[in-house]
């Protein structure tokens, strides 16, 4: 296929790189088939990988102004008939290209996250953090009064907007994972040692706290058994880091434990990362926007045929049955978590049936196959549209 005569859909992100596992690995390779496909975003790089344009600007110690100036650039450049775009902030430079360049071009909205989210306003005074949740809230609605259509990580995150703009096209495109990119291991381990896993931001928050708790309890209730903790993540603070240098000494005075840490790994390293782990946690608080955030790791987990232990969050139950490959539990309830963790660590049988049934789940429903001919048809809308 001649990629000059086709189609040209440009992905812009003001917070994500350039490899985001969703614009990257999934929506734009998706794509990429029977379109020009561009990503731009806010780490500076230029280069053609898998057939996607990446076109991206350093644009991490730049204005907001500036930032809408240099994705101006790239769209004025491609000329795109559709725009897909993460953030408000691009929103506003596609708007600004398409008023004074293509009035043909359509722009979209993908909402993976809340914005305003507390990750905006965590770390200023409560006065302060309401007053910027408020005018964050405001350059959201605004933006979305100027974009064609909605993509909706989830049912939850849909709702505010469905309810203030009824009348815009949108679609539901949810977190499954494509399964050419998870190397699937079947499952064994050895009942003289286990190892626990956790991955994601290590906070407080998000329940590194609970992990350890867990992993010591039982540590001290079976010393004749070797437990590892493997933690793959990052501390966006200097609070997250001190948090967790305090729960590793609670738990390094024990002689039968050790303890694997690892920074981030790549999207296509992540299902390796983690295949030598026995039972994968995520015991974050459960407040109100965690409760209603589905995590995207779930289902690399189910993927990658892990049994899981994670919070009760009703963004999970309301999608997922989990009850044969996994426990949703209060955080707090350590000996409920415990219990389980035992039934299965110490059941080699019970543990291979949890285990297949989370790549069971994966790979009859909760995988990318069964989204991306609806996310297809939904930018064919536009696009037809456009010619």
């Amino acid at each position: 296929m001649n990629k000059h005569c086709a189609t040209s859909i440009v992905f812009l992100s003001s917070a994500h790189g350039s490899y985001d596992d969703r614009i990257f690995f999934h929506l734009a390779d998706t794509l990429k088939d029977k379109h020009l496909i561009i990503i731009s975003s806010k780490k500076e790089e230029f280069c053609c990988k898998n057939g996607i344009q990446i076109d991206s600007f350093d644009g991490e110690m730049i204005s907001r102004r500036n930032k809408i100036k240099y994705f101006e650039t790239k769209l004025i450049k491609y000329s795109p008939k559709v725009i897909i775009c993460s953030e408000p902030l691009p929103i506003i430079a596609a708007w600004n290209y398409k008023r004074k360049h293509s009035v043909d071009t359509f722009i979209i909205y993908d909402i993976t996250e809340w914005y305003p989210s507390k990750k905006h306003v965590e770390r200023l005074s409560r006065m302060v953090g309401i007053l910027k949740a408020i005018g964050l809230f405001c350059f959201d609605k605004y933006a979305c009064c100027l974009v064609d259509g909605f993509i909706f990580g989830e049912y939850a995150k849909r709702l505010p907007y469905r309810f203030l703009f009824p009348f815009k096209k949108w679609v539901q495109v949810s977190y499954y994972p494509d399964l050419k990119y998870i190397n699937y291991r079947s499952p064994e381990f050895i009942n003289s040692g286990f190892i626990l896993g956790y991955t994601g931001r290590i906070s407080e928050e998000k329940g590194i706290g609970h992990f350890f708790d867990v992993f010591k309890s039982l540590a001290i209730k079976y010393p004749n058994h070797q437990f590892t903790a493997k933690i793959i993540g990052k501390f966006l603070t200097s609070q997250d880091r001190m948090f967790y240098c305090n729960k590793v000494e609670e738990v390094e005075a024990l002689d039968n434990v050790k303890i694997v840490y690892s920074e981030y790994v790549s999207f296509l390293e992540f299902s390796d990362s983690i295949n030598d782990v026995d039972i994968l946690f995520d015991l974050r608080v459960n407040d109100f926007e965690n409760n209603r955030c589905l995590p995207i790791k779930l289902f690399f987990y189910l993927a990658c045929g892990k049994p899981i232990v994670y919070t009760n969050l009703r963004s999970i139950y309301r999608e997922i049955d989990l009850s044969e490959c996994g426990l949703l539990s209060d955080p707090t309830d350590i000996l409920k978590i415990i219990s389980f963790v035992e039934s299965i660590l110490f059941d080699r049988t019970k543990y291979k049936q949890y285990s297949l049934k989370a790549r069971e789940l994966a790979i009859m429903k909760y995988n990318w196959s069964a989204l991306s001919a609806i996310f297809t048809q939904f930018i064919n809308r536009f696009l037809n549209n456009a010619n």
